[in-house]
């Protein structure tokens, strides 16, 4: 058998109402070895009646308790086969069957991380998010989506796998952790790799989703702290949260 190029990797838990076009996109795809892996964190509903039905040929599945989306990551990394990773959640799904062929045409062997655009909200009203690259900003802000980028699961063994104490900024932390040890980042504006849609609590504009990524943000920063960036995280962290707060609270009445 041939060794997938690209696996990707979807965490889900009670999905029933989209994993269904997330599968049907990943098993849509051509020209290009891929597989598709689905961590399942003992869902309730449809969800593994949907991915039994629907999974890519070859495709493999695991399901059963985790500590959050993060654990589930790492157990979809530890069933991948291919050498480059993509992270599709149940609620997103790839824009094209040849998405990930155009995608695989910018990895070269001195990548470890891929960045591609993709589109936000929703079918009717949706927005072209584009990779802010890796550098300075990335001590502050993450600068990158995960169902757009791809990384090379050799980095996962360099660095390390999720961090699972966090729940929502485990693709910052590890990012910023790439960074900071060296990795190599390339940026493209095309393909549009996937659809992500406004669902998950990472996409919430509301104050109190807003205060718990902010709360994770904070921990990211405080774990790569080093004495050049402390005055820099200070006026950061002093500034920015009245700032998107004053936003949300525009944002609810206007």
């Amino acid at each position: 058998m041939t060794t997938p190029t690209i696996s990707v990797i979807t965490a889900c838990l009670n999905s029933s109402r989209h994993i269904g076009q997330t599968l049907q996109s990943v098993a849509a795809q051509a020209d290009v070895h891929c597989e598709h892996v689905v961590a399942d964190g003992g869902s309730k509903d449809q969800t593994m009646a949907i991915v039994e039905a629907e999974i890519r040929p070859g495709g493999r599945f695991v399901s059963g308790p985790d500590t959050g989306i993060a654990d589930a990551m790492n157990k979809g990394i530890a069933l991948a086969t291919g050498e480059w990773l993509l992270f599709l959640q149940s609620d997103d799904y790839l824009c094209d069957p040849s998405v990930l062929a155009k995608a695989s045409a910018h990895f070269a062997p001195d990548l470890d991380i891929c960045g591609f655009p993709v589109l936000f909200g929703n079918e009717a009203s949706a927005v072209t998010m584009h990779p802010r690259g890796a550098g300075f900003w990335l001590n502050l802000k993450t600068g990158l989506n995960h169902q757009g980028t791809f990384i090379r699961r050799s980095l996962f063994e360099k660095i390390g796998l999720y961090d699972t104490s966090f729940r929502i900024a485990m693709d910052y932390e590890f990012f910023l952790r790439a960074y900071r040890q060296g990795a190599r980042f390339s940026f493209h504006a095309d393909p549009v790799v996937a659809m992500m849609r406004d669902t998950g609590i990472s996409s919430q504009l509301d104050w109190p989703n807003l205060k718990r990524r902010f709360d994770e943000e904070r921990r990211v920063h405080d774990k790569f702290r080093t004495p050049a960036l402390a005055p820099v995280y200070a006026a950061w962290w002093a500034a920015y949260p009245s700032y998107r707060r004053l936003r949300a609270w525009l944002g609810d009445r206007t």
